[in-house]
C-alpha cells in the first residue's frame, strides 16, 4: 500500500475541516496578503498609485467651480441645515415693493418717476445685466399708452381724411 492508501476518510476529512476552519480574513490576510504586500515591486508600485491619487485629487480639488447651495451639501437634520435655513429665511435677498395709499397718479407721475430714479444711487440694490434697474411699471405703462395713442391717431387721421374727402371732394 502506498502512502496516500494507508490514510484514511475519516483522517482526510479531519484535515479538510481544520484547513476549513481556519480560513478567515485574518488567516488570510497573514498567510497570502502580507507577504505579497511585502515584496519590493508591491511597495514601490503601491506608493506611486496612491501618490498618483493624490496628485489627481489635489488637481481636481483645484478645479471644483462654485454652483452648489451649502443646503445641498450639508445633511438636513443637522443644525448646520437649520442655520443656513434660517440665514435664507430672515436675512436672504427679496424684493421691494413700495406701497403708494391714496397718491394721485394722473397729477404726480413726475414724482413718481423721479422717485424711481432716485434709487439708482444706492449701492445696495442687485440690477440687471446693464448695471441699470428693472424699468418702473409706469415708464412701461406709459410706453405701452405711447404706442396705443400713435396706433389710434393714425386711425383717427386717416378716417377723419376719408370722411372729408368723400363728403366734400366727392
Amino acid at each position: 500500500m502506498t502512502e496516500e492508501e494507508s490514510v484514511t476518510c475519516k483522517e482526510r476529512f479531519a484535515v479538510l475541516q481544520k484547513d476549513c476552519l481556519s480560513l478567515t480574513f485574518s488567516s488570510i490576510a497573514a498567510k497570502k496578503y502580507a507577504p505579497f504586500l511585502q515584496k519590493t515591486p508591491v511597495k514601490v508600485f503601491t506608493s506611486i498609485f496612491f501618490l498618483v491619487l493624490l496628485i489627481i485629487g489635489i488637481w481636481g480639488t483645484a478645479q471644483v467651480k462654485d454652483g452648489l447651495d451649502l443646503t445641498d451639501v450639508v445633511p438636513r437634520d443637522s443644525s448646520e441645515y437649520h442655520f443656513l435655513e434660517n440665514e435664507a429665511k430672515y436675512f436672504g435677498f427679496y424684493n421691494i415693493y413700495i406701497v403708494t395709499k391714496d397718491f394721485d397718479y394722473p397729477n404726480n407721475q413726475r414724482l413718481l418717476r423721479e422717485f424711481h430714479h432716485s434709487f439708482q444711487n444706492v449701492d445696495k440694490i442687485l440690477r440687471n445685466d446693464g448695471g441699470k434697474l428693472p424699468i418702473s411699471w409706469l415708464d412701461e405703462f406709459r410706453s405701452w399708452l405711447v404706442g396705443k395713442i400713435s396706433v389710434s391717431t393714425n386711425y383717427f387721421l386717416r378716417k377723419l381724411l376719408y370722411n372729408l374727402l368723400y363728403n366734400f371732394v366727392l
